[in-house]
Order: structure tokens, then sequence, then C-alpha cells
């Protein structure tokens, strides 16, 4: 993940309001990040369960 954070299994944009985020999959857990390319750094948005992380 840190030479490409967007590329992993499990990885997948996001849409909608979430545009420009990423979804990372680990069970039932989620990880909804953004990377930040200028700083070379990844901010993390949410990390929960499938039903709250979209809330």
């Amino acid at each position: 993940m840190a030479r490409n954070p967007a590329t992993m299994p499990g990885i997948k944009p996001m849409a909608g309001e979430w545009a420009g985020f990423y979804r990372l999959r680990h069970g039932d857990l989620r990880v909804i990040y953004l990377q930040d390319r200028a700083n070379q750094t990844i901010v993390i948005a949410h990390v929960g369960p499938r039903g709250d992380a979209y809330k």
C-alpha cells in the first residue's frame, strides 16, 4: 500500500459525495481514505463496519 494505495486487492474508488476517496475492504470492516499525493500521505476518513462506513 505504501507504493500505490489505489491498486491493492479490495480497494475501489468511491463515487458520489465520496468522489476522490477510496474504499479498502478488510473482512467486515471498511477503511475510507484519501490519497494526498502532494504530501505523499494517506488521510483516513473512516474505519468501521460496512453498515456504518457509508453514513
